[in-house]
């Protein structure tokens, strides 16, 4: 009996030892990812998580449409109505996505919107380009603009739907760049997350069929044990590019990543790789609360000239969370302060920046908050018109009249002191003149 509770003993152990291992590695296999390119991204601070090739040349096809609502929704108003040319049918391309829309049909930008971003509708993207500046290349060159501004230096648009040209390309790390701008705009972030929709009634339509997204992976892959809800974002194809998607999802604890895989060549592949880096994030990271929406900093500061002699407190702007490794021991940080807390001069608005709190994680930028003032301050009375009284000096004007001013009484005071330079000379002479007589 004794001998078959110790085998049974070690068999229990056994089985725990490798239900153990199991639980602890990873069930996201990275190596599996067979893609041109790929990233993963915070949404909130564009920490990296993972990446590879991000920044080789890729052709992004119907992910340029990312920057194509962009630029749209930031110089239209949404209800505004705008006209379908044939030159934007006849845009499409071979083979390229449309829902159908007729030359001379009036539709809303916002409609306009929801069929680029779920329909990836060609025609629309090219009726935007056409419609939101008086000319379609100021449309381009907006686009080329805003991408360099986002930090997307490796990227270059030659027209808004993605149909190949050797001349349009981009890169993953360049996507997760425009795609994190993007999912900060409030009309972008609601129409991607969307699986269907339904256009208003036009003067060439007087119903739509319903319309559903062509992101398979927002439909087709909501389970999953590390994120709760998928929020996006694009997908694209062309036959140079292969099957490309920018995806996003968030989980309870309201952070939110965005993945890039570029150049797959099957659409389950893409999907299926996607979920594999999405949940590769969420296993392994998690935000952790460090700083508090106007935590003190410095307190009682002196400044110069102000109201009733009052002090300043330097505080945070806003609350700092990082997103760092649920594994503790991968920790390893380091904090680098540079606030200015000399010469602080009246007067001072609330929110002036005095510098700044930087996190460091192995030496890697994990979190960054400015330090701002708690409160304004005013000048005094007598500060005020020190301030003015100097100015007034400096005042160019002010020199060139005081300067005119000096050169006319030196004009009209020399004569008078040469006068009676002379008269007193002339007097001299005759008192001379007296005495030798």
């Amino acid at each position: 009996m004794k001998k078959i509770f110790t085998v049974f003993s070690i068999i229990i152990c056994i089985v725990l030892i490798n239900t153990s291992s199991v639980f602890s590695e990873s069930k996201n296999n990275l190596s599996e990812i067979n893609a041109a390119a790929y990233i993963l991204m915070d949404r909130e601070s564009g920490q990296i998580l993972y990446q590879n090739n991000s920044n080789s040349k890729i052709y992004p096809a119907s992910t340029t449409k990312i920057m194509t609502a962009i630029i749209a929704i930031e110089n239209n108003s949404l209800d505004k109505k705008v006209t379908a040319s044939q030159n934007s049918i006849d845009s499409i391309g071979n083979g390229g996505m449309n829902i159908g829309i007729n030359s001379g049909e009036s539709i809303t930008i916002h409609d306009l919107l929801k069929a680029v971003l779920i329909s990836s509708a060609n025609e629309c993207a090219h009726i935007l380009a056409e419609t939101t500046f008086d000319d379609y290349d100021k449309f381009i060159k907006a686009m080329n603009t805003k991408a360099k501004s986002l930090g997307a230096k490796n990227t270059h648009f030659v027209n808004p739907s993605g149909m190949h040209d050797p001349n349009h390309y981009t890169t993953a790390n360049d996507l997760a760049l425009i795609a994190q701008y993007a999912m900060n705009l409030k009309t972008f972030k609601e129409i991607v997350s969307k699986e269907f929709y339904n256009l208003s009634p036009t003067n060439k339509h007087d119903e739509w069929p319903t319309l559903y997204t062509k992101n398979t992976f927002l439909r087709y892959f909501k389970e999953s044990d590390y994120y709760s809800k998928i929020t996006g974002i694009k997908t694209g194809y062309t036959s140079a590019a292969n099957f490309n998607l920018v995806g996003s999802a968030i989980n309870d604890n309201e952070f939110e990543l965005i993945s890039v895989v570029n150049g797959v060549e099957t659409r389950p592949e893409r999907d299926n790789y996607t979920k594999i880096l999405l949940e590769y994030g969420f296993e392994n990271f998690d935000k952790y609360s460090f700083i508090k929406k106007n935590q003190s900093f410095v307190k009682n500061l002196e400044v110069s000239g102000a109201k009733d002699n009052k002090t300043l407190n330097l505080v945070a702007e806003k609350k700092l969370s990082l997103l760092l490794p649920i594994d503790r021991d991968q920790w390893n940080l380091e904090i680098v302060e540079k606030i200015n807390t000399t010469k602080l001069n009246a007067p001072i608005k609330k929110g002036d920046n005095f510098g700044y709190i930087q996190y460091k994680n192995n030496g890697k930028k994990v979190g960054k908050i400015n330090i701002v003032a708690y409160k304004t301050i005013q000048k005094s009375q007598t500060s005020k018109f020190k301030d003015n009284f100097i100015k007034i000096l400096r005042n160019p004007s002010f020199i060139t009249i005081i300067s005119i001013v000096l050169l006319i009484a030196a004009i009209l005071i020399t004569p008078l002191v040469l006068k009676k330079f002379y008269f007193k000379k002339k007097v001299s002479s005759v008192i001379e003149k007296f005495r030798l007589k």
